[in-house]
């Protein structure tokens, strides 16, 4: 590797057969993870190489696309939860790529945003749309709180905006209906 690094540096990573230019500090943005571990300065693990001379993860190249999106606005410091998917499937492949790659915190947040979705009697995922912008409005508290491990005040802020949604006129159905694609009213 080079002995030249630095932590702007763009490298090129191949993951799951999507190639990507990222810098290394977008990389090792959430210290805790293996990607921090791989691609910090001066790291000593030999990741495989391609034919193309970029890094090769083995892992869902969709769902990385997500995580380097968060890793941008974790490192920028801005809205995180701007970076996450609306689709529930896209969420679930999410989650099973922050336990491989050890991502706690946006593990957390993924799993906080499919608390705020309901299974409709015909099987359809209804989205509040209160629950979406009491995120929005209550994001550097959020964060704050999960980065300090103290959910409580931020949990009884979307639990309750949780338990108003089904019976609200303010819900969508995700999945399975032309509605699906509806952008949220932010």
């Amino acid at each position: 590797m080079s002995p030249h690094w630095n932590e702007h540096e763009v490298l090129n990573v191949n993951c799951g057969g999507k190639r990507f230019n990222v810098c290394r500090d977008i990389l090792t943005a959430a210290s805790e993870s293996k990607l921090a571990k791989w691609f910090k300065i001066g790291t000593k693990i030999q990741l495989p190489i391609d034919s193309r001379g970029y890094y090769f993860l083995n892992r869902d190249g969709k769902a990385f696309r997500e995580i380097l999106s968060y890793l941008r606005h974790k490192k920028q410091k801005s809205l995180q939860y701007f970076a996450l998917p609306s689709e529930p499937s896209h969420l679930f492949l999410l989650i099973a790529e922050c336990d491989a790659l050890i991502l706690r915190e946006l593990k957390h947040m993924v799993l906080e945003l499919l608390y705020s979705y309901h299974i409709t009697p015909d099987k359809q995922f209804q989205l509040c749309y209160a629950m979406k912008l009491t995120i929005v409005d209550t994001e550097n508290d959020v964060n704050k709180k999960i980065m300090n491990n103290d959910n409580s005040e931020g949990e009884n802020q979307m639990s309750h905006s949780i338990e108003e949604c089904p019976d609200s006129e303010s819900a969508t159905n995700i999945g399975g209906n032309e509605d699906h694609d509806r952008d949220w009213p932010l």
